[in-house]
């Protein structure tokens, strides 16, 4: 039997991996891919569907009260007051009790049983637990909430019985209670006789070589088996076991003797469980038999992905070894068992073995399989709450691997960043392994805090049509995007290189798009200003002729340079753009800085108001000097531009331009990088320059460090703006959080 679970370990995890490793820009294909509103935003869908269907509150039997369990968890990460007055009218209207009879020597439980007497039998008692949390709400007491489970259990406990739980479901039922019922009281005698009861369990269901258990003694192998001969451990049955410790151990207290035995329990379960899953996410209705009940099953399921993340929440289990588990459970709840309607399907109906119903599909739901999926969403929503247990970065590792949400090395190089509605967006350029042309087109990523990267879509993907500008094998280089306000439009710019053509072509590029994350729509590639001169330019330079073929690098040939040789040359085409970046000034108007005239000179040109063309108003910067990768930001009245030579992929020193005026004259400052290997940028070359939301006089220098061998591994070095008798200054560091801009001494270089 275990070597079956081990094919299907390991089938499980061959599929994990590729969905963790493999680059692909389906979201898809991501381990977790909601962020904490869309997992809400799920939660709403799916808990507003079942009450609007059920507005009428049932009985206080087992399966209604499982649904309250995940209601009241969903409640707890949510904070809708709506769902806890859901579950407070169900309690109402059921008087705050189980079964009802008064008359306790008529009160059984030894068989299953729907009648008022069945008063100490579990399916009648898991509605204790919901009470117990909505008395725990209260602020003013109200006794009345817990009256009748403490009469009840406490009547249990005085009898000398301890074969309470004779069926797997019964320990979600009723174990919980006994840990709630001790911390409202301080009863240890509830902690005692849980662990007398279970005991009883473990010596009738558990299977000690499979660590898990049957749904009771009648289907303890080889008494029963599968159709294949094979242990039927009914997924369900265990599902609500291994959620049952996991709720244990939230209220166990740390000092219980028995803690321990529980945890241990939990493990071993887990490691059975994730064994035993399917490449799609799911277990099978009999886990080492899938063809005993074929076919998807969600109760078990959202039962086992609620027990892994909590595990992997509270530190029980290791997160590298069990979060592929976790997330591929909750990837088939949440893109198999959830209907667009909010409908959770798939869910086996009320039974109590593995193949007892063979049509189970996309609209077979339940309430209690309802209340097993909001289990897990809502202890996903405390996953991603908790960024210890997500292996949340927390800090900036310049040069370092920088993984995205879906553990894949980021790769948005030459990028630039946008700030909109709360959240960063990164554009850059999708890297291949091998080569330099572009295969896949511009990717997107976004980000609440700058550490952390979710990848959001291939926002600008190459075209099929080969003659189209941006086909597969062009070059798309150093993608900005900015936010018109007059049109309500994102308008993305990038640096474009012909099919074919080498860096000849020397364009812009413009896409446009109505939300940030795309698709963006292209719209065209050419060579700005045609057929106009530079501003400020000398009348003497542009009527003079220069001669093409002169030797490079001579004085004369950098006289000429100066004067607009290359200006005039592509005057009637456009001047050429290579490395780019845009800035909007604070007014609105936006500029296009780029590298011109065969990467000698820099170039500022104005956009038009919808940001769609240039006006034919520029002019040169620093002519001749051999800049490019241009970074500019603003502060206090001053326009800084930090740019790099033109050394291929090699890192070179970065330069420093300060102007008052944007299509003025810039000043030429030394190297703003201090301390070792600042002569190479720190092994980096810029490309973006981002301000800080929400903090004042913060700014990151944003850098690639390149690979050449393979581009998709170059690493990217951010380092924080100091300033320095007025002028930005770069040192480095190893590592660094945004708190430095906290300090105002940092802003003085050391």
């Amino acid at each position: 039997m275990r070597n079956f679970c081990l094919f299907i370990k390991k089938t499980a995890l061959l599929f994990a991996l590729i969905f963790a490793n493999h680059v692909c820009f389906s979201q898809d294909n991501m381990p977790i891919k909601n962020s904490r509103e869309e997992v809400i935003a799920v939660i709403k869908k799916v808990n507003g569907y079942w009450q609007s269907q059920n507005p009428e509150h049932g009985r206080a039997f087992w399966d209604n009260a499982a649904y309250h369990t995940g209601n009241m968890y969903a409640y707890q990460v949510t904070g809708i007051e709506e769902y806890k007055k859901y579950s407070e009218n169900w309690a109402i209207r059921n008087q705050w009790k189980g079964a009802t009879s008064n008359d306790k020597s008529k009160w059984k439980y030894a068989s299953y049983g729907e009648s008022q007497e069945h008063v100490m039998f579990g399916d009648w008692q898991i509605c204790f637990q919901t009470y117990i949390d909505l008395y725990n709400l209260d602020e003013n007491k109200d006794e009345r909430k817990i009256a009748r489970a403490i009469e009840v259990m406490g009547y249990q406990m005085s009898t000398p019985n301890n074969d309470y739980w004779w069926w797997a479901d019964g320990l979600y039922m009723v174990m919980p209670v006994m840990t709630k019922l001790y911390k409202v009281t301080g009863n240890r005698l509830y902690l005692e006789k849980l662990y007398e009861y279970f005991s009883y369990a473990n010596t009738i269901m558990y299977d000690h070589e499979e660590n898990l258990y049957f749904r009771d003694a009648k289907y303890v192998y080889p008494k029963h088996k599968t159709i294949n001969q094979k242990k039927d451990f009914w997924a369900r049955g265990v599902g609500w076991t291994f959620a049952a410790l996991s709720k244990v151990l939230t209220d166990l207290p740390e000092n219980d003797p028995h803690r321990q035995e529980y945890i241990d329990k939990y493990k071993k379960m887990a490691q059975s469980i994730a064994q035993c899953q399917q490449p799609e996410g799911y277990w099978t209705r009999s886990m080492l038999d899938s063809k005993h009940a074929p076919g998807y099953e969600t109760s078990g399921t959202a039962f086992f992905t609620y027990g892994f993340f909590w595990g992997i929440n509270n530190g029980y289990l290791d997160e590298s070894e069990y979060l592929p588990v976790a997330a591929q459970g909750w990837r088939y709840l949440y893109t198999i068992a959830l209907q667009s309607s909010g409908l959770i399907g798939y869910v086996q109906p009320i039974g109590e073995r593995a193949d007892q119903h063979k049509n189970v599909g996309p609209n077979t739901t339940s309430n209690f399989g309802v209340g097993a999926f909001l289990l897990a969403a809502s202890e996903l929503v405390c996953y991603i709450d908790n960024p210890a247990k997500q292996n949340l970065a927390q800090s900036f590792t310049p040069g370092e691997i920088w993984t995205d949400n879906n553990g894949v090395h980021i790769n948005a190089h030459g990028g630039g960043i946008i700030f909109n509605e709360g959240k960063y967006y990164w554009f850059g350029e999708h890297r291949p392994d091998r080569g330099f042309t572009t295969k896949k087109g511009v990717t997107c990523y976004s980000s609440t805090d700058l550490y952390n990267w979710k990848f959001e879509s291939l926002a600008m993907p190459v075209e099929k049509d080969e003659n189209s500008d941006i086909t597969e094998g062009c070059i798309i280089e150093r993608p900005k995007v900015v936010y018109n306000k007059k049109t309500n439009k994102f308008v993305m710019f990038f640096h474009s290189e012909l099919k074919g053509r080498g860096y000849d072509a020397a364009r812009v590029g413009i896409a446009t798009a109505d939300n940030i994350t795309g698709p963006y729509r292209f719209v065209k590639t050419y060579r700005p200003n045609e057929g106009r001169w530079p501003v400020g330019m000398d009348p003497r330079h542009k009527k003079k002729t220069h001669d093409m073929k002169m030797k490079w690098w001579t004085p004369e040939w950098t006289t000429a340079v100066k004067e607009g040789m290359f200006t005039q040359r592509d005057l009637k085409t456009g001047q050429m753009s290579r490395d780019m970046t845009v800035f909007v000034d604070e007014d609105g108007k936006a500029y296009h800085i780029y590298s011109s005239e065969e990467n000698l000179t820099l170039q500022i040109a104005e956009l038009s108001d919808d940001y769609l063309s240039h006006t034919g108003k520029y002019t040169r910067v620093e002519p001749a000097g051999h800049n490019e990768a241009p970074a500019i930001f603003k502060r206090d009245g001053k326009y800084f531009m930090i740019t790099s030579g033109c050394t291929g992929w090699k890192p070179n020193a970065a330069r420093l331009l300060v102007t008052d005026n944007i299509m003025g004259t810039w000043k030429l400052y030394p190297n703003p990088c201090v301390g070792t290997n600042a002569e190479l940028t720190f092994n980096a070359q810029g490309t973006y320059i981002l301000k800080v939301e929400g903090k004042d006089d913060a700014f990151i220098f944003m850098a690639d460090r390149w690979n050449p061998k393979s581009l998709s591994k170059s690493s990217y070095v951010w380092l924080p703006i100091r300033f320095r008798n007025g002028l930005p200054v770069l040192n480095w560091e190893k590592e660094w959080d945004l708190s430095v801009f906290d300090r105002a001494e940092t802003l003085t270089s050391q």
